[in-house]
């Protein structure tokens, strides 16, 4: 009997009754069954409010620039040995991005010193 003291009847429009007990009324920690946004996502919400703002018309492409692949890049010290550290970096199969952005974004082209 107690039991049927805590239901309570749902009638719905195809008028079939459905018993609710009371322990399935509502979730007690509703806020776990909702799905957290992911930290990129987080991220790049906070990216737009903040960045958005400062860069103005150029934070498109710099949020285009932030979601493609990965590059790496080295930047030279002033204080070393330039023309080593040049040569060195085209055995590795680098590439100069200053002299492709100089010609246009074309084909990229190794870097010869």
């Amino acid at each position: 009997m107690a039991a049927s003291d805590r239901a309570t009847l749902l009638v719905r429009r195809v008028r079939a009754a459905v018993r609710i007990f009371c322990r399935h009324r509502y979730k007690k920690k509703w806020a776990t069954s909702f799905a957290a946004p992911s930290p990129p996502r987080l991220a790049l919400q906070y990216f737009d409010v903040n960045y958005g703002a400062q860069l103005g018309s150029l934070w498109p492409s710099v949020r285009v620039g932030l979601l493609s692949e990965q590059k790496y890049g080295a930047l030279i010290n002033n204080f070393s040995s330039v023309e080593a550290v040049t040569r060195r970096l085209s055995d590795l199969s680098s590439t100069d991005l200053l002299q492709e952005a100089r010609v246009g974004g074309g084909d990229t082209q190794r870097m010869d010193g």
